[in-house]
């Protein structure tokens, strides 16, 4: 039996309940809102399973959303994710909350619900993509409230089955010609940037976090500071001639502060833009500077594992979906390079005593790793147009 008693102006409870010694405060300065508050505590003290029961059904969104992103700071902080997903994730929530509302409550949740904030989301605009990623989202603060008892519905009730995303993954790539242009109508900090995420392949929160040790120019190695899994964490080879030129650029013109290279770069995507109008080339964005890196080293022969490795990714899938799909021209290079640096193996019954043969590249004195880039060495490449000591170019 639970018994109040005043302390200054809020009420506490007092007392034994199912052998389990209580004291507490009740929040109140009412007495009757104290009384209901005791009763409340005794019920759910008395019958477990009845107060999970009605937590369960008295969990906001706005609950839920929390316990989700203290969740998931909770494992950025332990590096089982990226700070990136924990922002890309309290975005999106924060549109659910909006249309929603935080005070609704979970337990009401059903296929209307989502629909109603899929039909808002299409009035303000928004893509098929963005709007199955508030969606999902929306399942991500579930499961969790889930988890942690405070939901018992079903994820799979909640999603309409003609939700699809309407993305088509951009296939940009800079040629090397392109990528001389663009470098020519940017500032030379600026150029850094471009030249470090095409020739080690960095993502632009990577980039961000380079330091000026990061380069062993000897072991031709490159630390590449990614953070959004285990495998982003990687040294880079850069063996390539221009991705080596485009990264001795970038350490010579990177501007950024004590040890880091760079110095921040906010309206990326807008300055990108604006350089490519300028340069005459088709518009890129910083994640084609990352593509371009893929497309330079699968042109020049190396193999999808290596290259998929050198990008950060844990296997071959992302490369093949979207990094790795060539133009038909390139592709077909690529295939006739295989073609022209395959063994020739004879048959068992001829190959006693005979060594295997190899049909010779047409020039032996270009390695296989850079035939892709033989005719831009001979000629653009050598013009080296992304020199900031040329009185040509200005900032």
């Amino acid at each position: 039996m639970l018994t109040l008693r005043k302390r200054g102006l809020i009420w506490h409870v007092r007392g034994t309940v199912a052998g389990r010694s209580i004291e507490a405060s009740t929040g109140c300065t009412d007495r009757r809102a104290a009384e209901a508050y005791a009763r409340d505590l005794e019920r759910d003290l008395a019958d477990p399973a009845g107060a999970a029961r009605r937590a369960r059904s008295s969990t906001s969104l706005q609950t839920a959303v929390d316990i989700a992103a203290e969740r998931y700071e909770a494992d950025a902080a332990a590096g089982r994710c990226s700070p990136e997903t924990v922002s890309f994730y309290r975005r999106k929530w924060g549109q659910l909350l909006r249309i929603l509302d935080g005070r609704s409550l979970i337990a009401g949740y059903d296929i209307a619900t989502t629909y109603r904030f899929v039909n808002q989301r299409r009035s303000e605009g928004m893509s098929e993509h963005t709007i199955v990623k508030e969606v999902t989202a929306l399942r991500v603060a579930l499961k969790v409230a889930r988890d942690t008892g405070l939901w018992s519905g079903h994820l799979d009730d909640l999603v309409p089955s003609d939700l699809r995303s309407d993305y088509v993954p951009r296939t940009r790539a800079l040629s090397l010609a392109e990528a001389q242009k663009l470098l020519r109508e940017l500032s030379p900090d600026r150029a850094a940037w471009v030249a470090l995420m095409i020739g080690a392949g960095a993502e632009i929160s990577a980039a961000e976090r380079c330091e000026r040790l990061d380069y062993d120019r000897a072991a031709r190695l490159i630390h590449v500071r990614g953070q959004k899994n285990e495998s982003r964490d990687r040294h880079v080879p850069v063996l390539l001639p221009a991705c080596r030129e485009l990264i001795e650029l970038a350490w010579a013109h990177g501007q950024g502060k004590g040890d880091r290279l760079l110095r921040a770069w906010g309206k990326n995507w807008r300055d990108l833009q604006t350089a490519c109008e300028r340069a005459g080339i088709d518009a890129c964005s910083a994640h084609d500077l990352r593509r371009t890196f893929a497309h330079w080293h699968l042109e020049a022969g190396l193999s999808y594992d290596d290259v998929a490795r050198a990008l950060g990714h844990k296997d071959t899938t992302m490369l093949h979906r979207v990094y790795g799909k060539l133009p038909a021209p390139a592709l077909r290079d690529r295939m006739e390079q295989a073609l022209n640096s395959a063994q020739l193996v004879p048959s068992k019954g001829r190959a006693k005593g005979r060594k295997v043969q190899t049909k010779q590249s047409p020039d032996p004195r270009v390695s296989a790793t850079n035939q892709g880039f033989s005719e831009y060495r001979r000629s653009e490449l050598n013009q080296r147009p992304w020199d900031y000591d040329s009185p040509a170019l200005t900032d």
